[in-house]
């Protein structure tokens, strides 16, 4: 089973959005500080978002925790309320047929046409 961990911060409209929305530029620097050090973890930009991705369910709790602490440090730096915003963790749709794993939003294979095993949201178990 692989595992998406999406972390609610950056991505790759960043910071034409935290822009829009009126943030300081001390605040904006501060998110980007925080998206470096997710990008260190192994995490990479989407829209609107940081992606993790693993099939290592001690990774995936690892790198949550790591990634709350994150949000947890920006919170107190800044006004934003980040801690407050959920980290999820999806199952990624995979073809039943030849394994092939598709994205998110996929419904079917795109290599065999087979319908997909829907994504779902899980919840990690704490240690």
């Amino acid at each position: 089973m692989r595992l998406w961990i999406i972390v609610p911060i950056g991505g790759w409209d960043f910071p034409f959005v935290e822009k829009e929305r009126g943030l300081s530029e001390k605040d904006i620097d501060l998110i980007g500080e925080a998206q470096k050090k997710l990008e260190k973890l192994g995490a990479f930009n989407e829209e609107s978002r940081m992606v993790y991705k693993t099939s290592d369910l001690e990774d995936a709790k690892d790198f949550k925790t790591k990634s709350e602490k994150i949000l947890k440090e920006l919170d107190e730096k800044t006004n934003c309320d980040f801690a407050e915003r959920i980290i999820s963790t999806r199952t990624q749709p995979q073809c039943p047929e030849c394994g092939n794993l598709g994205q998110l939003g996929d419904l079917y294979c795109n290599q065999c046409g087979t319908e997909l095993t829907p994504s779902k949201y899980i919840d990690l178990p704490k240690d």
